[in-house]
């Protein structure tokens, strides 16, 4: 290593005294090395920029540049450095020297897929806990060399089959990390680092040990939850939890009595083990399997990686067990070998670079789960990933490995299976049974399934639908082949009577005039579509605009006549691309043949689902489902429609298969009852001495821990002026309190121009981009802390920030449905026609359950402390704010200035 680095300098950046989100100053320590010997040592000390200012540092920024003129830099992050200088001044460095730069931070994201650094201490302790060696990588006080030489250590010694097609890759953005690989294809280390390599989602082995299993019973219950019992030596921490020992007492008499279990349990309960021992308990007496389904990703790792396991050892046996995913959460081998070969021809530089992680990750990776590799474009995944209509299933070369099908092979004899919502609706839609004939299912995160099944029946016409669904058919790019014209040239090779082979070429010159034919009708009705728009001045913002088409609405009718051919037309290809297939013999094609054929089937089966959309949408009479016109920010136009309910679906595909059915969440309840929840979800049809309900409260000590404050001077959100206070309350708010703090908007527009407002002001104010997903956010948002973080919907429920992460929570505004939402809105009209208040029993519960998830955002453990704050002053002036305050295990404090916010905010943050 040393004659392959013979100059070297190391920055790493210290925080030296933290002033809040306004100010700080750091320490940028520059090291230079000469054949890793340290030759001089530069401490800089560097005060944080605000808003556009761009006069400081500039005498350190000299000093730094001199430093590193012409030599490598190894830094953590360039990205950090940011806060201190310019980011066009640092990007121009960057540019300039792009075989020059090392970020480790970059390195070991490319390196150590799965795992998300986000301090160079914590790099440091993760490689030095895989070797657990100290013996290499110490530098002295110099922890970026330190973790450099270790880094090296551990590329060197990775087992890479792509090694010079990753480094072909790379060389276009990140040409210094493609040298370092280079440089240590052939390094011999002294000591090798292991590979570390993401957890697998297969866990296959059983307990072999002979004795008594505990059954099912409120004795057994008890003794896994008791003071003394399995779970005191098992789960680190634990201490007897009054609440989670009724939530499995409860979960296991209705197991045993075939009952339908709702149990709302609120945060710190442990309700993930409390359902676990008594399904696994339910699972070694009976042998009838388990699903647990969630909502979130964080949830099914969590309850995947560290609940069951825990559960497993708190019952004494450890079953086989699954995490599984849709298919395209999962990498396809034989797309990833088309891609890789035609890399040149599909993707720009960054792209690249992308592709050169997935190839690296794919050496390590043992679920193939593509949830694991971070900075991957969605161009790049789609070229990658699992495709239904691409896959050769078992005719597949890539078959014996392939990531989606070993873990599908694995559910089908799995005793207990971890999954989503989203998948376990559609295969019960699909009738595919992936899951096999589970004993027990258990809905987590509950609140959501109305959603999530309303989403997963929604169906879209657009452009881009019908241009995805024909380029197999329509291809001009070389890289990808016009699979209808390879199709027919092996019908034909593989016919032996001259009438037929006539027949066959008819039939797919026949198939191309009716997709130009379909083509031809969908671009007329987008253009009577867009004119439509056009004429009413219909222009998204931010979000989606969206315009409901009640029956007889003037677009309905404008599109019906064109509607009506396009399904006759989508009904003759289908008929046509039916019998080009039905011919196709699968024994005699080889791999590309088989990639054509699969190709084609899926479009069939595209067609025929549309032909089913496209019978909804012209259908407008049928007041079981909501039709709607949306028109995206980039100009988008697409029609719509969903159920307008899924209770009787969910009695025919849940409720009449499983008898043995839990459904738990943290916000369940309004005011302590399940009604809400059960008319959404069509349990109120089932049978009541078939249910069994359970309302347990959080074990934090909330009077202590947190104050609820209701800000009751501020404007009502309806007034025009609020904005305005709002943008000045949170001023005052943050300039008080220097606390990682976050707000919460219903409205995109209205926290853009919050921010927009406050965010010269504090450097350290971090936004939702309306095009990104909140993990940027969040992570940029914890790296700075104390901070600010402004967000909308994604961040009202699912965000886990304990401690000092999170002590301040703004609710701008109660979380009522977006005005003229066309499936809030139909949904309301059913509930008045069903005599029945719409606000009261549909949209006042619907906030109050959002609402309370919101709220759960700030206390996360027993030692949290905080304050959540209620800007709309409608918590306390309203004839229905008191169902919120009923709702939540918390006194408002009514604040009628901000001498009392402060006085109440004071009693608690003065603690920390």
């Amino acid at each position: 290593m040393k004659s392959r680095y013979p100059d070297i300098v190391t920055a790493s950046l210290k925080r030296n005294i933290q002033l809040g989100v306004r100010m700080e100053v750091s320490t940028l320590t520059c090291r230079t090395y000469q054949y890793m010997m340290k030759k001089a040592e530069r401490p800089l000390t560097l005060t944080k920029m605000a808003g556009r200012e761009r006069s400081k540092n500039q005498i350190q920024w000299q000093i730094f540049s001199e430093l590193v003129a012409g030599k490598p830099l190894v830094v953590f992050s360039i990205v950090e450095l940011e806060d201190f200088w310019p980011a066009d001044l640092l990007a121009e460095y960057v540019e300039k020297n792009k075989r020059l730069v090392i970020e480790l931070s970059e390195t070991a994201r490319l390196f150590i897929p799965g795992r998300s650094f986000r301090s160079l201490s914590a790099m440091s302790e993760f490689l030095a806990g895989l070797s657990q060696d100290d013996s290499d990588g110490k530098s002295g006080d110099d922890e970026i060399l330190s973790v450099f030489e270790r880094m090296v250590s551990y590329i060197a010694g990775l087992d890479l089959r792509s090694r010079a097609d990753i480094a072909a890759f790379l060389a276009f953005d990140h040409p210094a990390v493609a040298d370092l690989l280079a440089r240590t294809s052939d390094l011999v280390v002294r000591r090798k680092i292991p590979t570390f390599r993401p957890p697998d989602n297969v866990h296959t082995s059983v307990s072999s040990e002979a004795g008594d299993v505990a059954v099912l019973s409120d004795d057994s219950i008890r003794h896994v939850f008791s003071a003394d019992g399995p779970a005191q030596r098992f789960v680190a921490g634990f201490e007897t939890r009054p609440e989670q020992v009724k939530f499995a007492l409860h979960f296991t008499r209705a197991l045993k009595r075939e009952e339908y279990f709702l149990a709302e349990a609120g945060t710190g309960t442990g309700k993930s083990l409390a359902y676990l021992v008594p399904a696994l308990l339910y699972y070694l007496e009976s042998g009838s399997s388990v699903v647990v389904s969630t909502h979130t990703r964080n949830l099914q790792n969590q309850l995947f990686y560290k609940d069951l396991v825990q559960a497993q050892e708190l019952v004494g046996r450890a079953v086989s067990n699954v995490l599984l995913k849709g298919r395209s959460n999962y990498l396809c081998l034989l797309r990833m070998h088309i891609t890789r070969a035609n890399a040149s021809h599909l993707f720009d530089s960054r792209q690249l670079s992308e592709l050169a992680s997935v190839l690296i990750w794919k050496d390590l990776t043992q679920s193939g789960d593509l949830s694991e590799l971070e900075g991957v474009s969605v161009k790049v995944r789609r070229e990658i990933e699992c495709d239904p209509g691409f896959c050769p299933a078992s005719l597949c070369a890539h078959y014996s490995k392939c990531f989606f099908f070993r873990v599908r092979r694995e559910a089908a004899k799995a005793k207990l299976t971890v999954t989503n919502h989203a998948l376990f609706f559609s295969d019960l839609v699909a009738e595919s049974e992936i899951f096999g004939k589970p004993g027990v299912v258990i809905f987590d995160e509950a609140h959501q399934i109305e959603r999530v099944a309303t989403d997963g029946l929604t169906g879209e016409l657009s452009r881009s639908s019908f241009s995805t669904l024909f380029a197999p058919l329509e291809s001009t790019d070389p890289a990808v082949p016009d699979r209808l014209s390879n199709l027919i040239g092996l019908r034909v090779r593989q016919c032996d009577d001259a009438d037929l082979c006539d027949a066959i070429r008819e039939t797919g010159k026949k198939c191309r005039e009716l997709v130009s034919e379909v083509s031809r009708i969908e671009n007329s009705i987008f253009t009577t579509i867009e004119r439509f728009a056009s004429e009413r001045k219909l222009i998204a913002s931010s979000y989606s605009l969206r315009e409901r088409l009640t029956p007889g609405h003037d677009l309905l009718k404008r599109v019906a006549p064109a509607l009506s051919q396009l399904y006759s037309a989508l009904e003759a290809l289908s008929a046509r691309l039916s019998r080009l297939l039905h011919g196709v013999d699968s024994g005699e094609l080889i791999d590309s043949e088989i990639v054509e054929s699969e190709s084609v089937q899926s479009v069939a089966r595209g067609v025929a689902s549309y032909q089913t959309l496209v019978a909804n949408l012209a259908n407008h009479q049928d007041t079981n489902w909501v039709r709607w016109l949306e028109i995206s920010p980039s100009g988008w136009h697409s029609m719509k429609l969903a159920p307008v309910e899924i209770g009787d679906l969910l009695n025919k595909l849940v409720y009449e298969k499983y008898p043995r059915l839990a459904m738990t969440s943290a916000t369940m309840t309004v005011e302590g009852d399940f009604t809400f929840l059960e008319e959404r979800l069509g349990l109120d049809k089932v049978n009541s001495d078939r249910k069994r309900r359970v309302s347990l409260s959080s074990s934090f000590d909330f009077r202590t821990q947190m104050r609820l404050i209701c800000t009751a001077y501020l404007p009502s959100p309806k007034m025009d002026h609020y904005g305005k206070m709002l943008s000045k309350f949170l001023r005052q708010l943050f300039r008080h309190y220097e606390r990682s703090t976050m707000a919460l908007f219903t409205s995109y527009q209205a926290m853009e121009s919050v921010a927009l407002d406050l965010g010269h002001e504090f450097p350290r104010l971090v936004r939702q981009d309306s095009s990104d997903s909140a993990d940027r956010a969040l992570n940029e948002f914890i790296k700075l802390k104390p901070a600010i973080l402004f967000g909308t919907e994604s961040f009202w429920q699912g965000v886990d920030l304990p401690g000092e992460l999170l002590e301040i929570l703004v609710i701008t505004r109660l979380p009522f449905s977006v005005p003229g939402d066309p499936i809030d809105t139909a949904r309301m009209e059913l509930v008045e026609k069903k005599g029945a208040n719409s606000f009261a029993t549909y949209s006042l519960p619907a906030a109050v359950i959002r609402f309370k998830q919101g709220f759960g955002r700030l206390i996360r453990t027993r030692s949290d402390r905080g304050v959540v704050i209620v800007t709309d002053n409608r918590l306390v002036k309203s004839n229905f704010g008191q169902v919120f305050l009923n709702s939540v295990p918390a006194e408002a404090v009514i604040a009628s200035s901000w001498d009392e916010v402060q006085g109440a905010i004071d009693g608690v943050l003065s603690r920390l």
